[in-house]
């Protein structure tokens, strides 16, 4: 009886059950994104979407085409590093599948300084310089940079920058970054290229002056395109010659001295040894000798280089420093000149005559008994005036700075009568001889040397 009952009892609940419930398929997946970027190390997070919405199966799988550029868990995209991997989305039910396409971008580190090695630069034409940049910080994303010149007169630089100086000047060379336009200069200067001396000469390494003529040296600095043409000048005994800076020598007195020009660039030296003769030459003309009596004379004396004062101070003393002025009639000194000089005024054997020898050509020339000549006989006392026999014997005086070849022929003796005057022998046109004349010591007159047998 039992048994029934329970059965009816199950028949009665089974028949009260709704009836179960049917599973609904999924039909697709879509993601929210089908590209996207993300920075290595960043995240991204992709949103999928299964339809429809209310499947029963909701599951889906996410993958990377490639993990070691872009891995992803539960659609969370993780930057490994630079590079392009695909993400996909796929439906436990059905496998249905989405995917995006994701770019990995190295991480941007913004460029925060530059600087340019050197900062300043001296240059020669014609050469080259590089410069170096430095961005900060080392590992920015972008490190480019840019050069340029702000005068490419004077400077170019090229992309690397080398730097190529053009002409003498300054220009400012600039490097720029390209991330920020940050920038460093460097100041640079152009010059003509420095070419240092090796030497200088001099026209004359050994010269000899008598001290009322001046000489300027010339000096040729070497290389003659050297930079630096400055050059000095020093005497090493000014108390024999001076020079000034143009190379200007100045004698003072006779002896000897060294002239140095020295080069600012280097010290290069050279020197002229320099000689100062107070009489300088002096030419004797044994070709021009006159024999009187027991003696012989000499044509005017033909010297140079008495100091200038012992020619000038009287009315008629005049200087005259190179005998070819006098139109080959000697030179007048004056008396000062002839007794400091008389031992060199003539050659040996010779002397400067003295007023007794005057006496004896008086007495000679007036009798002309022992009188001859080797240029011929003399047979009358006119004759004396004669350029032929007596060699300009009348152009003995010097008067204003003109020798006077007309009127007068004055010669000196070395003796001398008082502090000023001196004794002179004077020959007139008119044939009047003098040989006991008295004159101031500062005029000019002749010298003929005589000598004695």
């Amino acid at each position: 009886m039992l048994f029934p009952i329970l059965a009816l009892f199950a028949m009665m609940f089974v028949s009260c059950t709704p009836e179960a419930e049917k599973d609904i398929a999924v039909t697709g997946v879509s993601l929210d994104k089908n590209e996207g970027a993300v920075t290595v190390d960043r995240t991204l997070t992709l949103e999928a979407t299964v339809t429809p919405a209310d499947a029963t199966n909701q599951k889906v799988t996410w993958s990377s085409s490639d993990t070691t550029v872009a891995t992803v868990v539960e659609g969370v995209v993780t930057g490994v590093k630079a590079g392009t991997a695909t993400i996909t989305v796929e439906t436990e039910d059905g496998g249905f599948s989405d995917e995006c396409t994701i770019e990995v971008l190295a991480e941007t580190i913004n460029v925060t300084d530059i600087s340019v090695d050197p900062t300043e630069a001296t240059l020669d034409e014609g050469t080259t310089l590089q410069l170096t940049s430095t961005v900060l910080p080392r590992d920015a994303t972008n490190p480019a940079v840019a050069w340029t010149s702000d005068n490419e007169d004077v400077a170019t630089v090229d992309a690397d920058g080398l730097v190529n100086a053009i002409a003498a000047g300054t220009a400012t060379i600039t490097v720029t970054t390209e991330d920020g336009g940050l920038t460093a200069d460097c100041i640079l200067t152009v010059e003509i290229p420095i070419v240092p001396v090796t030497g200088v000469v001099l026209d004359k390494p050994e010269a000899m002056i008598a001290p009322i003529e001046t000489l300027t040296l010339k000096a040729t600095v070497q290389p003659e395109n050297a930079t630096n043409q400055k050059i000095s000048w020093s005497s090493d005994n000014e108390e024999v010659a001076t020079v000034d800076g143009n190379g200007l020598i100045t004698p003072v007195a006779d002896g000897t001295a060294n002239i140095t020009v020295t080069t600012e660039d280097g010290g290069k030296e050279a020197i002229c040894a320099l000689t100062v003769n107070l009489i300088g030459t002096t030419s004797f003309r044994t070709d021009k000798t006159w024999e009187v009596g027991t003696q012989i004379w000499s044509d005017a004396v033909m010297a140079t280089g008495a100091k200038k004062e012992d020619y000038n101070g009287g009315s008629m003393g005049t200087y005259y420093p190179d005998c070819r002025k006098n139109e080959g009639f000697g030179d007048a000194f004056s008396w000062k000149a002839v007794e400091q000089f008389k031992d060199i005024l003539c050659p040996d054997g010779w002397s400067v005559p003295t007023a007794d020898d005057f006496h004896r050509l008086d007495m000679a020339l007036n009798n002309r008994a022992d009188y001859t000549t080797r240029n011929g006989d003399m047979d009358a006392l006119s004759n004396y005036l004669s350029d032929e026999k007596w060699g300009g014997m009348l152009a003995g005086r010097a008067h204003n700075g003109v020798i006077n070849n007309t009127a007068y022929a004055y010669y000196w003796a070395q003796d001398s009568r008082t502090a000023t005057y001196a004794n002179a022998f004077v020959l007139q046109d008119t044939g009047r001889i003098d040989p006991n004349n008295s004159s101031e010591m500062t005029f000019g007159f002749q010298v003929r040397c005589v000598k004695n047998e």
